[in-house]
């Protein structure tokens, strides 16, 4: 009898994984009935179902941090590295696409040709996206929106709760974020993980990358349709993150980062 149960749950499994569902909801269902389907009906179509399993990164120690944002620098050639053998062309179009984006989740506007100008010219000659970020958030735009008056939802202070506590080891309430505007959290917030990130890339990089792509995998699963359509930020896997980001160069993962939190908090904004 059992084994019959068994099978009918693998049935039903197997209807709904032909639809698209939430990742939050794979992951759950994952954990429930991955152990049950191994057991009785093999390892292989667990494995097909779900994919084969990847041992759990381990989250790394979060260093304390104690740093004020910071203007538009040029960075150490580490960081701003192509790992990927990128032409000038394509360096460029992914500069433009980052400016652009930026523009949208910070400031809700489009980018000008100037502003693109502008910005294109400061990374070709040395300067960092996160600079760039820095800077649009401590301008007289950013800091206007940051006065208005808006009210904090449920959604705003469940996603700071989420990063700050388990990512950044800082422990806030419901009633201190309350006090502050929306726009506020969003800059802290990131600013705190921008940081944490600089700390742990000093010490030891691979600590770097199993924090982003912690991070970034449980954002894909509890946050991922805030995300959009893009096929890597959209991914669950701690894994696959864990492995872009050794690929990449630390301003790419840092303008992730940006533009993730980001628009993660802007689906809370009432």
């Amino acid at each position: 009898m059992k084994i019959s149960k068994i099978h009918i749950v693998g049935m039903v499994l197997l209807l709904s994984l032909s639809q698209p569902i939430n990742a939050g909801l794979r992951e759950d269902l994952e954990k429930s009935l991955r152990p049950l389907i191994s057991k009785y009906l093999g390892e292989s179509l667990a494995n097909s179902l779900f994919g084969v399993k990847e041992e759990e990164l381990e989250l790394p120690p979060i260093p304390k941090i104690v740093k004020n944002a910071k203007a538009v620098v040029v960075e150490s050639e580490a960081e701003t590295k192509d790992k990927l053998n990128l032409s000038s062309e394509e360096i460029a179009v992914y500069h433009a696409g980052f400016i652009k984006e930026l523009y949208q989740v910070v400031l809700s506007q489009k980018a000008s040709r100037n502003d693109i100008s502008t910005w294109m010219n400061t990374l070709m000659n040395g300067g960092s996206r996160e600079g760039i970020y820095r800077n649009l958030v401590l301008g007289k735009v950013y800091l206007s929106m940051e006065s208005m008056k808006s009210g904090i939802t449920e959604g705003t202070v469940n996603f700071a709760q989420f990063v700050l506590k388990d990512f950044i080891n800082y422990e806030t309430t419901q009633e201190k974020l309350s006090r502050l505007s929306v726009y506020t959290i969003k800059r802290l917030v990131t600013e705190k993980a921008l940081n944490v990130f600089d700390a742990l890339i000093r010490s030891n990089e691979d600590d770097a990358y199993k924090w982003y792509g912690i991070l970034s995998g449980r954002m894909a699963s509890v946050y991922g349709g805030a995300l959009g359509n893009n096929k890597i930020r959209v991914n669950p896997s701690s894994h696959f993150h864990y492995n872009w980001a050794k690929d990449v160069n630390v301003q790419m993962i840092k303008s992730e980062l940006i533009i993730k939190i980001h628009k993660i908090f802007n689906t809370t904004i009432p």
